[in-house]
């Protein structure tokens, strides 16, 4: 609560500074916004890179359901054949059993990190290539300044260039 407030009272303090600078040198302000989240969202790679993400998550659940179902069946046997054995084979069934599961265990952790690992890094390079075009266009179209829009509690509708943005970006992946 206390981080919004004082990144309202530091755009405010850039606001009034800007406005007193440009009209000190006679220049206009051209502020607009930008919500990031939604270009995310209307990012034509973001659903490219999720459907790639999803297959590849989809993918490592296969191999560990397969574990499962053979660690199940090594479970079945030891219990069908267990009366029958003697208890050092009993004792090495189980260690076997537990081996697996331990692996299926650290392999599902594994899995798991390296899908995190690469969302985020996919999700700053979706960052970075956003931060590029939104540059790219207020310099290109003279403004000032570009806030993110999830920090504006207020703007005209005039002022949201988040289909410009959207537009850029989805006409440059199509390229």
């Amino acid at each position: 609560m206390i981080k919004k407030r004082m990144v309202g009272v530091i755009v405010f303090l850039v606001l009034s500074l800007g406005l007193s600078y440009r009209a000190e040198a006679g220049e206009s302000l051209k502020i607009g916004y930008v919500d990031v989240g939604a270009v995310i969202d209307r990012y034509a790679k973001t659903h490219e890179l999720e459907k790639a993400l999803e297959k590849d998550k989809q993918d490592k659940q296969k191999e560990i359901e397969e574990m499962a179902k053979e660690i199940d069946k090594l479970e079945e046997q030891l219990k069908t054949k267990a009366p029958g054995l003697k208890e050092e084979k009993k004792k090495r069934r189980a260690e076997i059993i537990k081996e697996k599961k331990d692996k299926q265990r650290r392999l599902f952790r594994e899995y798991d990190l390296e899908i995190k690992s690469k969302v985020y890094a996919e999700q700053r390079e979706l960052i970075k290539e956003i931060q590029k075009a939104v540059r790219s266009y207020g310099k290109g179209k003279g403004y000032t300044l570009i806030l993110d829009g999830r920090t504006v509690l207020y703007g005209l509708e005039s002022l949201d260039l988040t289909g410009e943005i959207v537009k850029i970006l989805n006409t440059a992946e199509g390229k």
